[in-house]
Formats: structure tokens, C-alpha cells, sequence
């Protein structure tokens, strides 16, 4: 990301990623498809925020596996209390008036 910022980039290539972050609603229910593309591009970490009411909750992702297109999942959480990214992160937000899409 420092050498798109210096550059002075309009886009970004996946190499240049660190971090993706996915939301999921009723029109992009196949997250695992777009979590496939993630890891086949190998960016390092991907947060899913998936608000469909069969399963809400939030997941962090890593380790991609660039073949097999898959990520591991390092922590999940379920809406209503607070999120908090391990390092290289570090930061926390709130997730108590998060809801399922209706």
C-alpha cells in the first residue's frame, strides 16, 4: 500500500493489498467465490462481514492458499458485541447495531 501512496496510484493490484474487507447482502450471497478470487491473488487477510440471517457474524481470514483458492479462519465473531483485529491490525469497532438483512 506504501508504494501505491507514493506513487500516487489511482488502483491498486492485489499485491499491493494487505487487507480486504467483504460485505455481504442478498444480491452477493457466493462470498466464498469472491474469498476464492482473494486467496488465488494471495492477499494476506480478508474480513468477512456476512449478514445473512442464517448464520451473521464476522470472520477474519488468512494464510491464503493460492491453489486451493481457500483461507483459514483465525477468529469469528458473532454480531452484537465488539470486534478486535489481532496485530497486525490492532484496532476494535462495535458491532451491536449490526443486523441480518431483513
Amino acid at each position: 500500500m506504501a508504494e501505491a501512496r507514493a506513487a500516487k496510484s489511482r488502483h491498486l493490484f492485489s499485491h499491493q493489498l494487505d487487507f480486504v474487507v467483504e460485505v455481504t447482502s442478498p444480491h452477493n450471497t457466493g462470498q466464498k467465490a469472491t474469498q476464492t478470487a482473494y486467496a488465488q491473488q494471495s492477499i494476506p487477510h480478508c474480513l468477512l462481514i456476512d449478514r445473512d440471517p442464517k448464520n451473521p457474524g464476522v470472520t477474519l481470514y488468512a494464510g491464503p492458499d493460492r491453489r486451493a483458492g481457500r483461507y483459514e479462519a483465525v477468529e469469528e465473531w458473532k454480531f452484537g458485541g465488539t470486534v478486535t483485529l489481532p496485530e497486525p491490525f490492532g484496532f476494535s469497532f462495535d458491532t451491536s447495531a449490526w443486523e441480518p438483512w431483513g
